[in-house]
This record gives structure tokens, C-alpha cells and sequence, in this order.
């Protein structure tokens, strides 16, 4: 495999990775807004939510 097809590669799999992590939180999240009465953690964890969304592709 040549330079570029494994620094392809690498970038791949270091987004999977990315990906991977930003679907875990965004379930913590969830999980977290179910049960945390501090309306400004909610308010912080949505925002948080919201972020994780618009960064994540379709």
C-alpha cells in the first residue's frame, strides 16, 4: 500500500472512530436528559446534543 492509500485509510478509520464516539454520547446524553431535574445541566446538555448533531453526517 502506497503513502497516500494508507494515510486514506488511516483518515477512515480515525473518523469511524469519531463517529463511534459521537453516537455513544449522543446516547448518554439522551440518557441523561431523561433523568437530571437541573434544568440548566438539561439546558447545557442539549446544546451539547445539538452540536453532536450538526457535526455528525446523515
Amino acid at each position: 500500500m502506497d503513502a497516500e492509500a494508507l494515510h486514506i485509510t488511516r483518515a477512515a478509520e480515525s473518523l469511524g472512530d469519531e463517529l463511534v464516539n459521537v453516537d455513544q454520547r449522543l446516547r448518554e446524553i439522551e440518557q441523561a436528559l431523561k433523568f437530571d431535574p437541573d434544568h440548566d445541566h438539561r439546558r447545557e446538555l442539549v446544546r451539547e446534543y445539538l452540536d453532536l448533531t450538526e457535526r455528525k453526517p446523515a
